[in-house]
């Protein structure tokens, strides 16, 4: 994200204080079926479209994937609280992390 440098403490505080909420409690279950209502009109736009059609393609040709999966909305479906909780405990880890920070430049007297 960007910010002024004076705000990259502050800022980092409040990922990890993020990071924690979705952790425990988990997100709140009205996010998460505002999410995957997006994800279904989306997916509903993309299989109208040629070009997802032809990428979805070559990549299940690429990767040997099932391309009748491609109208399912199973996955969609499959998202829940929970799962989201149990994947932010299992990845985003708090014990071993690499903050990285750009600052400006700073002019040469």
């Amino acid at each position: 994200f960007g910010s002024s440098p004076e705000r990259v403490e502050e800022l980092t505080e409040v990922v990890f204080r993020e990071i924690e909420a979705f952790k425990n409690p988990g997100p709140d279950p009205d996010d998460v079926n505002n999410v995957k209502e997006i994800q279904r009109r989306a997916k509903e736009t993309n299989l109208r479209e040629n070009g997802f059609w032809v990428s979805q393609l070559a990549f299940a040709d690429q990767y040997g994937t099932d391309p009748r999966l491609l109208t399912s909305y199973d996955l969609i479906d499959s998202l829940t609280v929970e799962k989201i909780r149990e994947a932010a405990v299992q990845y985003l880890r708090t014990d071993n992390y690499v903050i990285v920070s750009l600052f400006p430049e700073t002019p040469v007297p």
